[in-house]
């Protein structure tokens, strides 16, 4: 498997068993999913999507996959939690990791992950590590637990969402 730009940082299963799907995370500022057809074909894995979106230039920012919901949570250096849904490229959720007046989220006219690494570094603060809680809405949904660089810790509680005869492929997130 050839294509991340920079080390790889993490590695996740992206499905149960017998799934033959990874999530990886790397310092160039992407998470890319991976696919193949059998455990023989491991080596012919095909990329199938890269997720961008979140800073991962110079810190190891964390990266967690809920299964049964498939969904990618990220830290990010712009001291910002992000959630991709396995299905698009682009984060459905993103929220700061501010509390109680602590480091404020990083702004930024830049789009490089290195000037926004940059510009975290300088307010002092970034999203190190997260971890999915595997539930599902009948014994009380998920969980994204977001650790800061600061030393502080955040819990976001998480629920699909649908409209009255909707299936899973219109459920969103409703953290």
């Amino acid at each position: 498997m050839d294509g991340h730009g920079r080390a790889v940082t993490y590695v996740r299963w992206a499905g149960a068993a017998p799934a033959r799907r990874v999530v990886t995370s790397a310092a160039d500022g992407t998470h890319r999913l991976w696919e193949w057809e059998s455990a023989a074909a491991a080596a012919a894995a095909r990329e199938v999507r890269s997720y961008s979106g979140h800073a991962s230039a110079r810190s190891f920012v964390g990266m967690g996959v809920w299964r049964a919901a498939g969904l990618v949570a990220s830290g990010s250096e712009s001291n910002h939690v992000f959630v991709y849904d396995l299905r698009w490229a682009k984060p459905i959720w993103v929220h700061p990791f501010v509390v109680g007046g602590a480091h404020s989220p990083v702004t930024t006219t830049s789009t490089s992950p290195s000037s926004v690494g940059e510009a975290a570094a300088a307010a002092g603060g970034f999203v190190s590590a997260v971890a999915w809680r595997q539930g599902s809405d009948h014994d009380g949904g998920g969980a994204l637990v977001a650790g800061g660089s600061d030393g502080v810790l955040k819990m976001f509680t998480c629920h699909r969402r649908r409209a009255a005869g909707d299936g899973d492929d219109n459920a969103s997130l409703l953290l």
